[in-house]
């Protein structure tokens, strides 16, 4: 799993000036065949996490969830006043499709 500077950035940033809280908890739920990502903000470390840092952010992940990220990118979005996490398999995986991802 790899975070971009940008979406570490912007997640820090909300945490120090928003919430008393140490990172983000990010849980991945299989929905029919699909796979759903839940994030959440995290004030603790629970014993079986796993604690991953990247660009000063605190990522707490269980192993289940850890497994799915494994190969994922996660970008910084913003659309029509929305901001947002967008999790892709692997940056590569841009370079198969004719759509301009980034």
């Amino acid at each position: 799993m790899q975070f971009t500077e940008e979406a570490a950035k912007e997640l820090l940033e909300y945490i120090d000036n928003n919430c008393n809280m140490q990172g983000i908890r990010i849980i991945a739920v299989s929905i029919e065949e699909n796979i759903h990502y839940q994030i959440y903000w995290e004030k603790e470390q629970f014993p079986d996490d796993e604690v991953i840092i990247q660009n000063g952010l605190k990522i707490f992940l269980d192993f289940k969830t850890s497994e799915v990220l494994k190969e994922q990118m996660i970008f910084y979005t913003e659309k029509d006043g929305k901001k947002g996490l967008f999790i892709m398999k692997s940056i590569s995986d841009c370079s198969t499709c004719s759509t301009v991802c980034f």
